[in-house]
């Protein structure tokens, strides 16, 4: 016998009828096969639980030990420090006191959470997986009609942490499981309800600093005066003719990445290559040490270099960066190691490795994108246009999952390989009602052809920026930004004339691996590709999200029995069903 999946609430328009089925309140949203057993979280319930920062808490602490250990009498020093950022329960949709076996116990929780969260979550813009995505967004309403909850507005709900507990009423709280990680962006209020205002983790990402470190300009190792509050620079991977800043000019010593550096392989005035010599473990040995002239020296463990004489035009250099060992991963090279470093590595604003990030996921992209690549910056950016520069190259996608996790990905042909679930519209006359009526949102026209960049030069130079003697295909390579590897179709072009060629600085290291992507894409885009909504009675938290759906017996607009699609989104408002957004 089918599942039957109850809604909950007023009964759907416009027939307003509900079945009689011993549950007051609650109505038959659809009878049938249910795939992967997605209406199993029909009919639980949700607990809010927040972390806001409250300015009237105190917390007493200690200092860290001070040079002598203690505070001369043998204790501790205490100090305190005003504000805290409690845990709080304001509302679940069912109300009770909790248990003293519970957590939180002993504890009256009204039931005052107005159905399920309302969130939205986009992979990229539209049809084109080219744009960036959207971090995710979305609200919880909570009723308060008498005021019990206004206390809550004096708390400070920005960057809050939220998550979203689920399970059955026999069941105590500490068992529901967490099905929503989140913070909030601020709380709204009504003389009638409350409204929280949230987004993903992903959001972190966009305001965060790529790593945060900028010189002091004390000199030494932070730079001269000139260089104060100027962001360091940072290399990962393969970076070739990057132009690193001088920033000891009496003693001619360059940085070319703040972290150490695997490999700093040539020095160039002009392009002319300068003679390596010896490397220095320490700023101060570099400095003290004697560079001829036409040569340079190393200190690979803090990204320097030195020449032995003032350039004549400028110098430039080619690096293997970063090179720091950070829990046990050292070297990043990689399309996917390079994002796992800036997500949970870099900077002030980090996800944790151990319960943020997605290994599987890593792992899965890692296969296919296993290719040396490399980036560098030397100015300010943020972790998520870096992340985006990074994962544009392959068609790359990156998220931060509802459950909290970094996720990592690329856009496929969703028709290659088995699909991660089936949904099936059902039978005539089955009275099944999983999934409503899909729509065409939006439609692009097939490649003409797809140029992807390898061997980045990151320091175009005119040909008065160079030296003398330089041959023309010298003089070539160092005035342009990057080589491409080509792959196109003429039939294309000839019958879609609004095909496009598609140029992607993509970062590979080699043309062999550049030309495969180029292929690839290519292949890809082939057909003309569309993004579908399909409205569906699913779980709004099940992890489908980069993940490839089928959809089964539509046999309408050109889905056909079975139709395999990219999941690039859902929108899971408050209502018995969320939409999926599906790519093909």
């Amino acid at each position: 016998m089918g599942d039957i999946v109850l809604g909950y609430g007023a009964p759907p328009l416009p027939f307003g009828c509900v079945e009689h089925i011993g549950q007051v309140g609650a109505y038959v949203l659809f009878r049938g096969a249910d795939p992967l057993n997605f209406g199993a979280y029909e009919g639980q319930h949700y607990l809010l639980v927040a972390s806001p920062f409250d300015p009237d808490l105190v917390v007493e602490t200690t200092l860290p030990p001070l040079p002598l250990g203690d505070a001369g009498d043998g204790s501790l020093i205490r100090f305190t420090i005003r504000g805290d950022n409690p845990k709080i329960y304001p509302a679940s949709t069912l109300g009770r006191s909790s248990e003293p076996r519970d957590d939180p116990a002993n504890l009256a929780i009204p039931g005052a959470l107005l159905g399920r969260i309302n969130f939205a979550v986009d992979l990229f813009d539209r049809a084109d997986p080219l744009t960036a995505g959207k971090a995710g967004a979305g609200a919880l309403r909570i009723a308060d009609p008498g005021g019990e909850l206004d206390d809550l507005l004096q708390l400070g709900w920005d960057g809050a942490a939220i998550s979203l507990k689920r399970g059955d009423e026999q069941d105590l709280f500490k068992d529901w499981q967490t099905v929503a990680v989140l913070t909030s962006s601020q709380l709204l209020a009504t003389m009638r309800e409350k409204e929280l205002n949230l987004r993903d983790l992903a959001w972190a990402m966009s305001t965060a600093d790529l790593h945060g470190r900028v010189y002091a300009g004390t000199g030494g190792i932070e730079g001269d005066a000139t260089w104060k509050g100027k962001p360091k620079p940072y290399g990962a991977g393969y970076c070739r003719n990057i132009s690193p800043p001088l920033i000891a000019a009496s003693s001619l010593i360059y940085q070319t990445t703040y972290s150490s550096a695997r490999a700093i392989t040539a020095a160039r005035d002009g392009g002319i290559p300068l003679t390596p010599t010896v490397d220095y473990p320490t700023y101060e040995t570099l400095a003290a040490a004697t560079i001829p002239g036409g040569t340079y020296a190393t200190c690979k463990a803090f990204g320097l270099l030195r020449v032995g004489a003032t350039p004549v035009f400028g110098i430039t250099a080619d690096i293997e960066g970063d090179d720091d060992t950070i829990a046990g991963q050292g070297f990043p090279h990689t399309r996917g190691q390079i994002a796992r470093r800036i997500a949970t590595r870099l900077g002030f604003v980090r996800l944790s490795e151990s319960s943020q990030f997605d290994f599987g996921a890593l792992a899965a992209f890692e296969s296919l994108q296993p290719a040396p690549v490399g980036w560098w910056w030397d100015e300010a950016i943020t972790k998520e246009a870096a992340l985006n520069e990074i994962m544009r190259g392959c068609l790359g996608w990156w998220t931060v999952r509802i459950d909290g996790r970094f996720a990592l990905g690329q856009v496929d042909d969703p028709s290659l390989g088995v699909p991660d679930f089936v949904l099936s519209y059902p039978a005539k006359g089955s009275g099944e009602a999983r999934l409503g009526e899909p729509s065409v949102e939006a439609t692009l026209p097939p490649r003409r052809g797809t140029f992807i960049g390898f061997d980045r030069n990151f320091t175009v130079q005119a040909p008065s920026q160079l030296a003398l003697g330089l041959t023309a295909t010298e003089i070539q390579t160092w005035g342009q930004a990057t080589r491409y590897a080509v792959a196109s179709d003429q039939w294309t072009a000839n019958n879609y004339p609004t095909s496009v060629v598609v140029s992607i600085d993509a970062g590979f290291r080699d043309e062999a691996d550049a030309l495969a992507e180029a292929q690839r894409q290519q292949r890809l885009w082939s057909v003309p590709r569309a993004l579908y909504h399909v409205p569906a009675a699913i779980d709004p938290f099940a992890d489908l999200v980069g993940r490839r759906a089928a959809i089964a017996d539509l046999h309408r607009i050109g889905f056909g029995a079975l139709r395999q699609t990219f999941c690039c989104g859902i929108d899971a408002a408050e209502g018995p069903l969320t939409t999926l957004k599906l790519w093909g």
